[in-house]
């Protein structure tokens, strides 16, 4: 994430239990469909 920031890249974080707006500023949403359709890129980290 941090890599990919420092490129200038923006990161939306897709987190459906975070009750923060922001995690590492970065801005979270909630809802699946809304996440896919604000991203070119889904990274998956497991």
């Amino acid at each position: 994430m941090k890599c990919v920031k420092a490129k200038g890249v923006p990161v939306v974080v897709y987190e459906p239990t975070l009750d923060e707006p922001e995690f590492f500023s970065s801005e979270v949403t909630h809802g699946p469909e809304t996440f896919k359709a604000g991203c070119d890129v889904n990274v998956d980290k497991r």
